[in-house]
């Protein structure tokens, strides 16, 4: 699909075009997974090179950015599906000579539903094809923005998660009887199994190195942008200057949040150790105890004729009793030195 935008009294507006009729003064035009036949008509028609899916993917720098004449191209990987259990990357492409803009796509991100709502809006204020192009890149970085802080809030909450396994289950207890209705609520609720947070931390991973990738890729764009854009007085636009300022900004916190999420992980697989060697220890301890008064019950069952205890009279309740101190007392043992 091809969608023509033209700017009218400084707004940007949408129309939906073929390559046989776009409008002369189209300031951005974006393809929508366009099929081959559509890619060679728009190059017919506005006589510029587009990539293809192929040329998309490279991962080359000399691949992402370029210049031939006074047309550059730059492909940009925008985060896609944050929200779902599958977030990916999507390659985006943008084609900017002096004339237009165009943005070759395979996907939707969100940060390009946003910007198309605001054009629906007329809230996008643009005078020329550079505008547009970082009136996107904008967007992007905002949508980034929303990312990292709901992560952020979601590895919060997963941290309290994971560190109240931490504490003895009795704790938790007096916690939930004492504490506020809330947090006794919250206490008595049935806590997942370790290896499911260990899920939710790994798809937090996912999603902020997602984040980086689509941050590197703006950061060799925008690198590439203000050593080929320049006003008629030779200046760079303060718009990419402040792009520029919040990309740093965001590299911060995705830091930050990068290994807060690798603190996390440790942690999980450290408590699922734990987890493992106490059940470890409770098996060895059940087997420390049973092994006396197998002994006794070995003892005692075996078939020799002379076994004076076999005539007695409480020579039975001997024997019970004798297997159950055997086993007590490892157990009283094991108690005493802390051990359960």
């Amino acid at each position: 699909m091809i969608n023509a935008h033209i700017a009218r009294g400084g707004l940007l507006y949408s129309t939906v075009a073929d390559p046989a009729s776009l409008p002369p003064n189209a300031l951005w035009i974006d393809l929508c997974e366009p099929d081959r036949e559509e890619e060679v008509a728009l190059e017919k028609t506005l006589g510029v090179s587009l990539p293809t899916r192929e040329d998309m993917v490279e991962i080359e720098a000399t691949s992402r950015v370029s210049r031939v004449r006074d047309t550059l191209s730059m492909t940009v990987v925008a985060v896609c599906r944050s929200d779902s259990r599958d977030p990916t990357t999507v390659p985006v492409t943008f084609v900017l000579s002096p004339q237009r803009l165009i943005t070759v796509r395979y996907d939707t991100p969100q940060s390009f539903k946003i910007f198309q709502l605001q054009c629906d809006r007329q809230e996008i204020q643009v005078e020329t094809a550079t505008d547009v192009l970082l009136a996107i890149w904008n967007t992007m970085v905002d949508r980034l923005a929303d990312i990292i802080e709901r992560i952020g809030t979601d590895l919060d909450t997963l941290s309290r998660e994971i560190f109240s396994y931490s504490r003895p289950e009795g704790a938790r207890r007096r916690t939930a009887r004492g504490g506020l209705a809330g947090a006794a609520g919250k206490n008595r609720r049935r806590r997942r199994p370790l290896e499911h947070v260990l899920g939710d931390v790994g798809h937090g991973q996912d999603v902020i190195f997602r984040i980086r990738e689509s941050l590197q890729s703006l950061d060799r764009v925008v690198a590439f942008a203000r050593a080929n854009l320049r006003n008629d007085s030779g200046t760079v636009s303060p718009a990419l200057d402040a792009l520029e300022r919040d990309l740093r900004s965001l590299h911060e916190y995705e830091g930050d949040l990068f290994n807060k999420v690798q603190f996390m992980l440790d942690a999980t697989i450290g408590l699922i150790g734990i987890q493992q060697n106490g059940i470890i220890k409770i098996i060895s301890i059940v087997s420390v105890v049973l092994t006396p008064p197998t002994l006794v019950a070995s003892i005692y069952g075996m078939n020799f004729e002379h076994m004076p205890e076999l005539a007695w009279t409480y020579g039975y309740p001997y024997a019970l009793l004798l297997m159950a101190a055997t086993g007590v007392l490892p157990y009283l043992f094991f108690k005493w030195r802390g051990w359960l």
